[in-house]
This record gives structure tokens, C-alpha cells and sequence, in this order.
């Protein structure tokens, strides 16, 4: 009897653990919405990591998730970071330049309408969806706060049938 609670305590605890690493490093996440196409579709469901946002361990180009007061309401959105505290970012005539350089996005898609002068704010980031003409994001809501990042995208689990890791960076000229 006791060598069965003993092994009953030990499986829990292992579930636990392995609950617990799911939860932090490979978080499901289901996307709702078509403003990261082409790369990442409405009914996607990505693995996210809790980890790598709380240790601030992701950059520009990278694909975050976060909550967003919208209109009133709070929203779960998936966008790419397109600028960190400090950088400068212009947005004009489509053309988006960060610290006066032009940003090469083989991802994005769509025409990037607005027109975006400014420095990011210390503590917070500049995002913005992969497809332009659909996207709420920065250009619209403004910057988000690093603190409100939920997690870093690391790779795409459904469909099987583009299982793997969402790697495309931006790259300035």
C-alpha cells in the first residue's frame, strides 16, 4: 500500500513538472485572425514560450503575443517586433525604416499604409502584423509595453502540414 501512494506521488509530481515545462517553454496558442499571413494563418496554432518574453529574450523580427486594450476591449494578438525601446521608427509613402534604415520584410504583405515618426519609448516595443492592409497594430494602438509581452513564437504545431519553426527575420540595409 505505501509503495503505490510512493509511485502514485511520484507520477503525480512528474505530471506536474512536465505541466509546469509545457506551460512556461511550449505554451499552445490558437490564431484567431488573418494579420500575419502569408506566414502564419487564421486556425494556426503555434508553440509560444512564456520564458523567453519574461526574460525579455527576443528581438526585432521576432513574432510575439500579447494582450491589447482595443476599443475597450482586451484582445490576445500575435505581431513581429518591429522596433525595441530607444530605435527610431518612420513609416511613409509604405516605406518603413528603423534608425533611419529601410527594413527588408520578405514576410510582409499588403501595402503598409500610415504615416509613423517616432522614438519607442523605453520599456516597450513597436509591432506590426505580417499582412499590412489588415493589421491592427502600432501604427494604429501605438507602442505595447515589453512587461505585456505574454510570449516569443517559437514554432507552428497545426497544421501538421506546416509543422516547424517560424525563422524569417527583418533585415536592415
Amino acid at each position: 500500500m505505501k509503495q503505490n501512494i510512493k509511485n502514485w506521488l511520484s507520477a503525480a509530481a512528474e505530471a506536474l513538472l512536465i505541466l509546469l515545462i509545457l506551460y512556461v517553454v511550449c505554451f499552445p496558442a490558437k490564431v484567431d485572425g488573418s494579420s500575419m499571413e502569408p506566414g502564419i494563418f487564421d486556425g494556426d496554432t503555434l508553440c509560444i514560450s512564456r520564458l523567453a518574453a519574461w526574460m525579455g529574450w527576443y528581438d526585432t523580427g521576432d513574432i510575439i503575443t500579447f494582450t491589447k486594450e482595443v476599443d475597450g476591449e482586451s484582445i490576445d494578438m500575435v505581431k513581429r517586433v518591429i522596433a525595441l525601446e530607444g530605435d527610431t521608427v518612420g513609416i511613409e509613402n509604405g516605406v518603413v525604416t528603423v534608425n533611419g534604415k529601410e527594413l527588408e520584410e520578405p514576410y510582409a504583405a499588403g501595402e503598409t499604409e500610415g504615416i509613423v515618426w517616432m522614438t519607442v519609448p523605453v520599456g516597450e516595443v513597436f509591432v506590426m502584423g505580417d499582412n499590412r492592409s489588415c493589421s491592427t497594430d502600432s501604427r494604429f494602438f501605438g507602442t505595447i509595453r515589453a512587461d505585456d509581452v505574454q510570449g516569443k513564437v517559437i514554432f507552428r504545431l497545426l497544421p501538421l502540414s506546416r509543422w516547424g519553426l517560424l525563422e524569417e527575420k527583418a533585415a536592415l540595409d
